[in-house]
């Protein structure tokens, strides 16, 4: 598989510290892309960030869990309050449904990788081959 071989020849720290976290939802409104290694595999791009309440995210996620775009900005806003194991429980919901946009797979690995959990991050970009 050319995906692992080359990123394990690559500094595997810098698919943690440069994919999704901190350069997607900068608040700008406009589209973000992955910067760094995620980027040279995954060339798409993140939709907008949203300008809603953490509250009203949360209500629209929970009255429909295939509303991406509330799952999308609720992860957002939790990861910008160091909330990560709320963000991981959403994306772990998130990415089990067959519908699931291709970018929470990266946000899932990303936001594994940085915890240090290299297998469970491997496991979550290798559902980007789905």
């Amino acid at each position: 598989m050319r995906f692992g071989r080359t990123l394990r020849s690559k500094n595997l720290t810098t698919f943690a510290s440069k994919s999704v976290s901190p350069g997607i939802g900068d608040g700008s409104g406009s589209p973000q892309r992955t910067p760094g290694i995620a980027h040279h595999y995954y060339n798409r791009t993140f939709p907008p960030r949203g300008h809603l309440s953490e509250n009203e995210y949360r209500i629209a996620f929970l009255r429909d869990s295939t509303d991406f775009g509330a799952a999308y900005n609720l992860c957002l806003i939790l990861c910008s309050r160091d909330r990560k194991s709320e963000v991981l429980q959403i994306l772990e919901s998130v990415t089990k449904q067959a519908s699931c946009p291709d970018y929470f797979y990266v946000m899932k690995g990303d936001l594994l990788a940085s915890r240090g959990d290299w297998s469970g991050a491997w496991e979550a970009i290798a559902g980007l081959l789905h």
